[in-house]
């Protein structure tokens, strides 16, 4: 008995590429902000333009996880019109907010 809980004090680790994690969390972290940027600039938005953003900064398909993070943190939501997603604010208070008070990244 005492090997097995010698056997789960151990703690398994992984190598990481810390390089790599670095520069996906601040090209995440633009990417947020340009998405709610883009959603004060207009009352919703589709895939194509989180794709385009996407591409732009390099995050290739990791774009499904920035949707899903602003989905449950609860800054957006989506609706499907027939084949389309398309994603909106959950609340025009929330807009008004991110429109009046976030940085404008396009004209910093």
């Amino acid at each position: 008995m005492d090997s097995t809980i010698e056997e789960s004090k151990k703690r398994i680790t992984y190598p990481q590429d810390w390089i790599a994690y670095n520069k996906a969390q601040t090209q995440e972290k633009i990417l947020f902000l340009e998405l709610l940027y883009e959603l004060t600039q207009h009352d919703e938005f589709n895939i194509s333009l989180i794709e385009k953003l996407a591409h732009k900064h390099k995050l290739g398909k990791s774009y499904p996880i920035v949707l899903r993070t602003l989905t449950f943190d609860g800054y957006i939501y989506s609706r499907q019109e027939k084949s389309e997603t398309f994603y909106c604010f959950t609340s025009p208070i929330l807009r008004n907010w991110w429109r009046k008070y976030v940085i404008d990244i396009h004209n910093p």
